[in-house]
């Protein structure tokens, strides 16, 4: 499915990031190696206001569940 490529977002790499160190305990060599596939075959987007709107937009039109932690 990533082979397909796509976009993920600074915000998402930094809760994978998380749950890689804290929940399943991985070493930094092989959170690094993980997060560096992600961004090889992802786009990496910055969290702006406009991608905000978007999620905004998406979630309404899609009655998808629209939260931050």
């Amino acid at each position: 499915m990533l082979n397909d490529g796509g976009f993920i977002s600074v915000q998402v790499l930094n809760g994978v990031t998380k749950l890689l160190r804290r929940k399943r305990r991985l070493s930094w060599p092989d959170t690094h190696n993980i997060l560096t596939v992600l961004r090889v075959l992802l786009t990496v987007q910055p969290n702006t206001l406009a991608v905000h709107t978007t999620g905004l937009c998406l979630a309404e039109r899609y009655r998808l569940s629209f939260t931050t932690r």
